[in-house]
């Protein structure tokens, strides 16, 4: 129990003097170190609170166009289910440019058919055929195997292929008929508009030929009353021994798919950032895949024609009528086309190919990461004449053939182009948008990256160049000059680094997939002398695979992509030719930045208060000498952070502490054209200074906890306060928040093998697990310290003793527990300690801030301070002092005394009676203002929904419909004030577009020649200066 300040006598002896005087030179240097590092922190904070997601620095052009660009990387190597990347651990490195306002996202254009033509969940599969047309559905090129789960009744257009079925797709839930109409309403089955034909094709051959098995199964599609919940349908699927759902290759119509990325902070909400969403082109789609197989409503309408059953082993099925799918029905006019006569003996019959997508093996993915990972940490960290060799290498378009397939006359690479014409040169292999309208000579695009690949995978020698560079006839020397330049700066890298002894490009995995150059020929003079030439992409010791090793690098950069022609006969894996890359630029709007803004300036208001409070505090410590208790002057932040500032803004305060203790600390690294991510830990001093800000949480606690607890919270709430701040910078020095992007597409289908919105993954940028460790460190060191000083006392036998009374009205609670007191609870304060319990004093007049009030009060001591008493109650006894007098005038009057014990009896009724009134009008006023305030939240929710202040405002519906309201007077030339409100009138109205602003389906008219005719508007002469002075030189 510590006394008051001791008497002038007293407190001068020399030894009691020096240690008060560097005790209260320790006290105000721990104020003014306190509200530094508060002041500091600010400058710790204020890049997190740039944004909603607390990452300093997040940018449009910068972060958020690398890390799609990292997804997309990570997404061509087509390990979606595996991959944990850890950005601060192992970084990844771009060798692209960021930061510029023509920075964009590179979108490979390989993604949507990796997502589409990819296992599809059943729940996913199931709800996107319950949402489309039995149209659509059956109009997709899906060369189904059986009608039934049963397997009962084959569907294949031959023999070998039904076979093939049972080997690769009996699992396969996308070539089994049922899933689709099983997931159809019978009604609408009925109703379908082609169901003559499929009655015709399907259900009367199964009737006929089939008796009971078919009829049962035609009843159990027609007659079924009602769909089973999604669950219970992937569940009968299972039951069937099916196990993914895959569909095939077609270029019928574009795949769509629209891709994010969510980032989640320390609170664990996610943000979602568009990493590919390229608008539908207008290109029309060649259709070609339609060689190898049709669609069901195409056999349909074939078989119709024939009087024929889409099922075997009936009386009226092809080969019981004698026809060939091929040759006889489908494809009659294709025979004696060198193109078609090939394909048709080297792979199998048209019409029954099946086009499998070949996914990238394991191996080959990681020898490229590990590849691009040594090349780029050795440019990075080379010398600048190296990177510059690298940076300058040139990228020539090339035109290399196989040295076997010289003097013949070739038609053609592309497997879906079978009936080309003769020409005298090797053209490219398969593209998925090659219409077969034009011949051009094969070509391959050299580009520095894949040059390097294919020389380290190769193992060329310089001796090697010129042999592999002679494949080119017309750009031999382009080529040898590439090559010869490149190789030195491999070579330097792969004795540095060693790379090439230590891994090995994965032959057996290339040989296994067989990925083949193809070209249709025949001799020159004789076309009945054909050839279905051959050129293995990847072989050993055959220096085509230099460019087989480019190609391959092409296909793991998400350029080209392999698929296999399954036949009856063989199967033709090949690969694709290159596409462009697509751009798209980052939304900066994706990231929210409205919350980070208020606490943004309540953290700077918290600390303001702090600055302040403590200034006005050395202003008075100057004013009374700084004759001040000392031990007041070390509960400041306890004191001040409760009276001045509160407990709600001081529990914000505290968890922006501690959400930056529980996310990243990455930098973006730019330089020579790198970008990457990389760790940046934060020094010793900042993360102690974090720590300290944390603990604001702890004495909210302790705060909070007030009520409960005993005399000992004066030594109990500092240590563990204290403790916190230890455990959380050992914590955060030691083992701090790693950030990691996790890579597992979720995916809602539109329209299944066309159509679908993913999220790709998350970027975990914070951690809600780690925040709520950290919290409870908060809670175990007050409860480790508190035991621990119960321990203490329990033994030693010494407690702090009870204060009885209650305290002074003026002072909160938290000052009675932590200042200093004299035995009988009464508290003195100097003037410094006033202005901490929210008094300013002058001489004798005290104005108390919290209940703004001002009052008279001598000080004591000279001045240099108060004394606040215990308070003391009293009940007011003046009816009784009455009575009393009444008594002693007129001892013997009873009647007397018993009229004024009758006349206070029936005031004191009367005044109860009014009390209880003025109670219940009061508690009414109090449930009709409760009430209010949640009436006033609730019409205010729809309105403080926007940042317009404009109740119901949304995308589809007032969006659009305002967009299109401005389009058409721009485009009219309507000259409306802007004071008029004209786009309420009638004549003003959306007429005659296919908008219904009801659904979420509704589109923006831009008139196309807008754009350009708006130019002759604004083209005067100043605005044309300053469109000069803001465009880039390059772009004038």
């Amino acid at each position: 129990m510590r006394n008051l300040p001791t008497t002038a006598k007293e407190a001068n002896t020399p030894k009691r003097h020096r240690g008060r005087v560097y005790a209260t030179v320790c006290g105000f240097v721990y104020m003014l170190a306190s509200v530094s590092c508060s002041s500091w922190y600010l400058t710790l904070v204020q890049p997190h609170l740039e944004n909603d997601i607390w990452w300093p620095h997040f940018n449009a052009t910068g972060v958020q166009t690398f890390l799609g660009d990292i997804v997309h990387s990570r997404m061509n190597l087509q390990r979606p289910q595996d991959t944990f990347l850890l950005l601060a651990s192992n970084p990844p490195t771009l060798f692209q440019r960021y930061g510029q306002e023509s920075t964009t996202m590179t979108v490979p254009p390989s993604s949507p058919r990796t997502i589409l033509l990819g296992d599809i969940p059943f729940e996913g599969a199931i709800l996107a055929i319950r949402s489309e047309s039995l149209d659509t559905s059956l109009a997709y090129r899906t060369p189904f195997c059986w009608a039934d789960f049963g397997r009962a009744f084959e569907m294949a257009h031959t023999i070998p292929r039904q076979q093939r079925c049972l080997q690769r797709d009996a699992d396969n839930a996308a070539v089994f008929l049922e899933s689709v109409l099983r997931n159809v309403n019978a009604s609408d089955i009925l109703d379908w508009e082609l169901f003559d034909m499929l009655n015709q094709t399907l259900f009367t051959p199964l009737l006929d030929h089939h008796h009971a098995s078919g009829a049962a199964w035609v009843a159990s599609i027609l007659t079924r009353h009602s769909l089973l919940p999604v669950s219970d349908e992937a569940a009968a699927w299972m039951s069937h021994g099916l196990a993914r759902f895959t569909l095939q290759l077609q270029n019928k119509d574009a795949q769509l798919v629209e891709a994010s990325i969510l980032i989640e902070d320390a609170l664990g909400i996610q943000q979602k950032i568009t990493i590919r969403s390229i608008p539908p082109s207008s290109q029309a789609m060649p259709t070609t895949t339609s060689w190898t197989s049709l669609s069901l409503t195409s056999d349909m309408n074939a078989a119709a024609s024939f009087s024929m059953s889409l099922v075997r082993g009936g009386l009226t099925d092809a080969n019981a009528l004698g026809l060939d799918w091929d040759t006889d029905i489908l494809f009659p006019a294709g025979q004696g086309v060198p193109g078609m006569d090939l394909l048709r003996s080297h792979v199998g019959p048209l019409g029954s190919i099946d086009i499998r997508t070949i996914h990238i093996p394991p191996a080959l993915a990681e020898y490229f990461l590990t590849f691009r990972e040594s090349l780029y940490a050795f440019l990075e960290s080379g010398n600048s004449s190296l990177l510059a060799s690298y940076a300058h290498l040139t990228e020539p378009l090339v035109d290399p053939v196989p040295p076997t397939w010289g003097n013949l006359s070739y038609y053609g690479g592309n497997p879906m182009c079978p009936f080309m014409s003769a020409q005298s040169f090797v053209q490219p292999s398969f593209g998925i948008t090659d219409d077969c309208t034009a011949q051009v000579p094969y070509a391959v695009h050299f580009r520095r990256e894949s040059v390097v690949f294919a020389l380290i995978s190769s193992g060329l020698s310089m001796d090697q160049l010129g042999f592999v560079c002679n494949f080119s006839s017309t750009s031999s020397d382009k080529c040898l000059a590439t090559l010869l330049a490149a190789l030195p700066l491999v070579t330097i890298w792969n004795e540095s680094t060693a790379f090439g002894s230590q891994f090995y490009p994965p032959i057996t995995a290339m040989s296994n997939l067989n990925i083949s150059f193809m070209q249709f020929a025949s001799a020159i003079d004789d076309i009945t002398s054909q050839s279905f030439l051959l050129q293995p992409l990847v072989a050993a010791n055959d220096m085509w695979s230099f460019y087989g090793w480019v190609g391959i690098h092409e296909w793991l950069s998400g350029r080209r992509e392999v698929y296999s022609f399954e036949g009856d006969i063989a199967t033709l894996t090949v690969l694709t030719e290159p596409q462009d890359e697509l751009a798209l630029v980052a939304n900066d709007l994706e990231i929210s930045r409205k919350g980070c803004y208020y606490i943004w300036y309540i953290t700077v208001y918290i600390t303001y208060v702090l600055v302040a409070i403590v200034t006005l505090m050395i202003l008075y410590g100057f004013y009374i000498g700084f004759h001040v208790e000392w031990w007041n002057l070390f509960m400041c932040n306890w004191v001040i952070g409760c009276v001045w500032i509160g407990r709600p803004f001081l529990f914000l305060r505290g968890i922006t502490a501690m959400l930056l203790l529980s996310s990243g600390s990455l930098a973006f690294i730019r330089h020579d054209g790198f970008s990457s991510l990389v760790a940046a830990p934060p020094t010793l001093f900042n993360t102690m200074v974090v720590a300290g800000e944390a603990t604001w949480l702890t004495v909210v606690l302790h705060d909070f906890l007030l009520p409960f607890s005993d005399p000992d919270v004066t030594l109990h709430a500092p240590i563990s306060t204290a403790l916190v701040w230890v455990v959380l910078t050992i914590i955060q020095a030691t083992t701090p928040h790693t950030v990691s992007i996790s890579l597992h597409p979720t995916c809602t289908y539109s329209l299944l093998g066309i159509q679908a919105t993913c999220t790709s993954g998350v970027v975990q940028f914070g951690s809600l697990t780690r925040l709520g460790w950290l919290c409870l460190v908060h809670v175990a060191c007050i409860v480790v310290v508190y035991l621990v000083v119960k321990v203490y006392f329990a033994t030693t036998r010494r407690h702090k003793g009870m204060v009885h009374g209650v305290p002074h009205i003026l002072l909160p609670g938290i000052v009675h527990a932590f200042f200093v007191e004299s035995g009988h609870g009464d508290i003195y304060l100097d003037k410094v300690a006033c202005v901490m319990c929210g008094m300013v004093s002058y001489k004798n007049t005290l104005f108390h801030i919290p209940s703004w009030t001002r009052l008279t009060k001598p000080p004591t001591l000279h001045g240099v301070g108060y004394m606040f008493h215990v308070a003391k109650l009293s009940v007011p006894v003046r009816n009784m002092q009455k009575l009393e007098h009444i008594q002693q005038e007129a001892p013997c009057s009873s009647i007397m005394v018993s009229s004024v014990e009758l006349e206070h009896r029936q005031a004191t009724e009367q005044h109860h009676k009014y009390i209880r009134w003025v109670g219940l009008f009061g508690l009414a006023h109090m449930g009709a203002s409760v009430a209010g305030s949640y009436g006033y939240l609730e019409s205010v929710r729809t309105v403080m929904a926007n940042d317009f202040w404009w109740a119901g405002f949304n995308a589809t519906g007032h969006q659009t419909y305002l967009s299109n309201w401005f389009n058409r007077q721009l485009q009219l030339g309507s000259n409306i004030s802007a004071t008029t409100t004209l786009v309420t009138a009638l004549e003003f109205g959306e007429v005659g577009t296919s908008n219904d602003y009801s659904t979420l389906d509704t589109v923006v008219y831009v008139a196309p020649l807008y754009a350009s005719a708006i130019q002759l508007e604004v083209n005067t002469l100043s605005n044309v200066i300053t469109g000069l002075r803001a465009m880039q030189g390059c772009d004038v």
